[in-house]
């Protein structure tokens, strides 16, 4: 029988049988560490723990989609079929699906948003709608500020006091209300009220402050504003798209 007699540098005399001398390596008996018979190199121990650590990477970034995608509902799936395929490096399957918010109705009436106007309110501020709902905005001029949000619902008439100062009114159109962030959902339509009949349908450009209504004091008389949202070949005013970020900016 071929034996051989190899040194650890742990100092263990290791006597080794021909079994071990064939299979190339064998464990030593003082510090149990590998030593090869043959001079050649160990084969080297799987490493797992590397692609666990890429797998925690990539759970992380899904958490951070999860947090920072608002309104949104997510389903995240990672699937592993054993440890032997972490070992291996095989991941068999990961899946990312965001899913659009579901949208519910909500109730409203017709009547104001929220308002916040400040001095006297005097002066008539009415608005008449058609067959749509409608969102108003009501913007005042001077301060960029919003001063009213009203709904109006089909075939209604809303109609409160302002105070005196010019004013820009930006419009939401749609049927169903899913409240003040969604508002008529994905088929909102946005504009901007103007007295220029020039941006109408066949479109055109708006003349340099058209878009300024003014609640003003004659004397002893008041001056209002009453609006009437419907298509007619003689309206005084007309309406301009716009896009969601320009309705919904201060």
């Amino acid at each position: 029988m071929t034996e051989r007699v190899i040194i650890c540098r742990c100092g263990q005399w290791n006597l080794v049988k021909g079994d071990e001398l064939a299979k190339g390596f064998f464990e030593c008996g003082g510090c149990r560490g590998q030593l090869s018979t043959s001079g050649l190199p160990l084969p080297r121990k799987r490493r797992r723990w590397a692609l666990l650590l890429v797998v925690l990477l990539i759970a992380a970034g899904l958490c951070g989609v999860y947090v920072f995608v608002p309104d949104a509902r997510q389903t995240v799936s990672v699937l592993v079929s054993s440890a032997d395929a972490l070992s291996s490096g095989l991941l068999e399957s990961l899946r990312v699906r965001v899913e659009a918010p579901v949208l519910q109705p909500v109730a409203i009436k017709t009547g104001t948003i929220r308002g916040n106007s400040t001095g006297r309110s005097v002066a008539t501020f009415a608005v008449e709608a058609d067959d749509s709902n409608y969102a108003l905005r009501i913007i005042d001029k001077k301060t960029n500020t919003e001063t009213l949000m009203v709904f109006i619902a089909s075939k209604q008439m809303f109609e409160t006091k302002l105070p005196l100062g010019t004013y820009r009114i930006l419009g939401a159109k749609g049927d169903t209300w899913y409240g003040e962030q969604h508002l008529f959902g994905p088929s909102t339509s946005y504009f901007a009220i103007r007295k220029s009949r020039s941006i109408g349908p066949a479109g055109g450009t708006p003349l340099p402050g058209d878009d300024e209504f003014v609640l003003s004091q004659t004397g002893n008389t008041i001056n209002g504003i009453r609006i009437m949202l419907r298509t007619s070949v003689d309206g005084t005013i007309a309406t301009q798209p716009m896009s969601p970020g320009e309705f919904r900016q201060q």
